[in-house]
């Protein structure tokens, strides 16, 4: 395997070979051209600061709006070339610890229009920051510790630089003194930013501090696995420990408020010590994140804590009882639509709005441009310069694109529920609705949509309309047929079940309906006469859930959760498998000549078909 596979993480060599029974002689040679990631939902840093909540994923800065923890606003993000360790805001700017590219400086006086204004490239690896007055403390990994000199954004300048013991995992500033935690304990005078003073430390083998927070005359410590440390530090020249807890798992992060003390303790959740008395801390409540818990913020009566499943917020008004408020994750790739000249993608990312690819060197996609739309884009359709988005709770969007570096909303119509899939046709738009069921709204005038039908039908999540008809599933697993020759009285023309199966996804090609059963595989039904539908065929597929199907010429693609399936169905009544790619956890795709874009849960990928390709190739290189 070369290094640039190797780099995507995808566990390739991409495994490919054909259904002997079928095409013994016949295979596809499939190449992964590109791939361009988006930060994922891995949070491992949260900032409180003024109105807003300051996070990361992977590899990106977001602010969200908190003032209805139950469902947070996202306003923006800022993208990075490498992992965000640590988040610290002062006034108009966000001062981040972005790992192996250093210390940056961003603008974030508006939170929707995020700009980098300076940067200070460490030659460590930058695992935290904190900022008082007019420098940036900044712990460098194995590089050590140092002061830098912001009070020019644009220009920072180092004044100040320090060999820890250890690798310098994180910082913090109370007073006249900075408490680092390297394989130690460290507290630095800093009275003179430029002629800091070491002046204590605290050492035992078992001390291991990955966050510091200081209250009073304590240091409360996050030791891994070592639980929760208290430090006396009234005299910093002869710290001692007066007291530890113990927590269940591994201790990252550490915020006092009061007399308590929050600890994001890895697999463990957050976990709330009663430090009244310091030599006697004791749990008083914990809250259970559904992964790791690595770091946490607190504000009045919530807790905003970075899990690598999401950001979660805990009500701890009670703190012996705490619950769940609310869950912010950076959105999944759903769906996306390829612009007929192929130079451009569209894809629906969730909370992550819409985001456009030029796609003209398929080597190469560049995202050129984002349009973040209010709810969690869901589905798109695109029609000329037009892009139709399926919003979720925020219903149809409508999108200009003509200029997609600069994409622009110029109508909306707010659906009564939830829009999960949409298609567009003749000036009809055609949304599923999720309890509403399929609305039909005219599009004729973009900027002023109007709800002219509807079929209501509780569930619904999928719609593809072909000639007088949309075909529609629902969570029911049935798929309706429905008549909108009159687009403003749609009627059920047809009813489709199988027995004992749940439809997962469909796609209509022709005279031929392609229903993917959650578990089993491919159900091939005529579909030419409404009357006598018939199921001619049933192709299994790898007996793991499918997410979509996609139909492109001659083949079906199916996208399971753990491969990509390439069925021939140039006879319908016979389908044969010619290739499979596993692993690939791809979620949806598009094809379109030779080539097919792809999404997982994080990233936008271009692989390059060849169908005419006689040769079976066990480990295909990557470019």
């Amino acid at each position: 395997m070369n290094k640039f596979a190797q780099a995507l993480g995808l566990a390739l060599c991409l495994s490919l070979f054909p259904a002997a029974s079928h095409f013994a002689q016949s295979a596809y040679d499939i190449q992964l051209l590109s791939q361009w990631r988006l930060s994922n939902g891995n949070t491992t840093a949260v900032c409180v600061a003024g109105n807003y909540i300051y996070t990361n994923t992977y590899d990106g800065l977001n602010i969200l709006d908190p003032s209805n923890p139950t469902s947070l606003r996202h306003l923006g993000q800022y993208v990075m070339s490498t992992e965000i360790k640590g988040i610290f805001v002062q006034h108009n700017y966000a001062y981040i610890a972005n790992y192996l590219a250093g210390l940056r400086i961003i603008d974030i006086s508006n939170p929707a229009v995020l700009t980098e204004v300076g940067f200070y490239d460490t030659p460590g690896a930058c695992n935290d920051v904190f900022v008082y007055g007019n420098y940036a403390y900044v712990a460098d990994n194995y590089s050590g510790f140092r002061i830098i000199d912001v009070s020019n954004p644009a220009s920072p300048d180092e004044v100040w630089h320090y060999n820890s013991l250890g690798p310098a995992r994180t910082v913090f500033v109370s007073g006249n003194y900075a408490y680092l935690g390297d394989n130690q304990l460290t507290i630095i005078d800093i009275t003179n930013p430029a002629a800091p003073i070491v002046v204590g430390s605290f050492n035992t083998y078992d001390v291991t501090p990955f966050d510091i927070a200081v209250s009073g005359h304590y240091a409360y410590i996050a030791s891994y696995q070592k639980g929760l440390r208290i430090i006396d530090v009234s005299n910093p020249a002869a710290p001692f420990e007066i007291g530890f807890h113990d927590t269940p798992g591994r201790a990252y992060g550490v915020q006092v408020t009061g007399n308590l003390a929050y600890v994001a303790a890895s697999l463990a959740g957050l976990r709330i010590i009663d430090v009244s008395d310091p030599a006697a801390p004791f749990e008083v409540g914990a809250y259970d994140t559904p992964s790791a818990a690595w770091n946490l913020a607190v504000t009045g009566n919530y807790a905003y804590i970075a899990d690598t499943n999401g950001l979660r917020i805990a009500d701890v008004s009670d703190p012996s009882a705490p619950f769940n408020a609310g869950v912010f994750r950076i959105g999944t790739p759903h769906e996306m639509a390829v612009h007929p000249s192929e130079n451009y993608a569209y894809v629906a990312w969730g909370g992550n709005g819409v985001r456009i690819f030029d796609i003209s060197d398929p080597t190469a996609p560049e995202q050129i441009g984002v349009y973040d739309t209010p709810g969690q884009s869901y589905g798109v359709h695109l029609s000329g310069d037009l892009l139709y988005v399926a919003d979720w709770n925020q219903g149809l969007r409508i999108i200009n694109v003509a200029n997609p570096a600069s994409p622009l909303e110029i109508g909306f119509y707010d659906t009564p529920d939830k829009a999960t899939d949409l298609d567009v046709k003749s000036g009809y738009a055609y949304v599923a609705d999720y309890t509403t069921g399929m609305i039909i709204i005219d599009v004729s005038n973009p900027a002023a949509p109007v709800e002219v039908g509807a079929y209501t039908q509780y569930g619904a999540l999928q719609v593809q309309v072909s000639g007088n008809y949309a075909y529609t599933r629902y969570f029911d697993g049935i798929l309706r047929v429905i008549d909108i020759s009159n687009p403003a009285a749609p009627v059920l023309a047809r009813s489709v079940w199988l027995t004992d199966i749940t439809i997962e996804h469909f796609a209509v090609s022709g005279n031929y309906a392609y229903l993917a059963d959650d578990y089993d595989g491919v159900y091939i039904v005529d579909i030419s006469d409404l009357n006598n539908i018939a199921v001619i065929a049933f192709y299994p597929v790898g007996g793991q859930v499918i997410f979509r199907i996609h139909v492109a010429g001659s083949y079906v693609y199916c996208f399971n959760e753990l491969e990509l399936e390439i069925v021939n169905i140039s006879d319908p009544s016979s389908p044969a498998s010619v290739a499979t790619l596993y692993p690939a956890t791809f979620y949806d795709g598009f094809v379109s000549s030779n080539y097919m874009f792809a999404t997982d849960a994080e990233s936008f990928y271009i692989l390059k078909f060849d169908s005419t390709a006689t040769a079976i190739e066990a480990d295909p290189q990557l470019p």
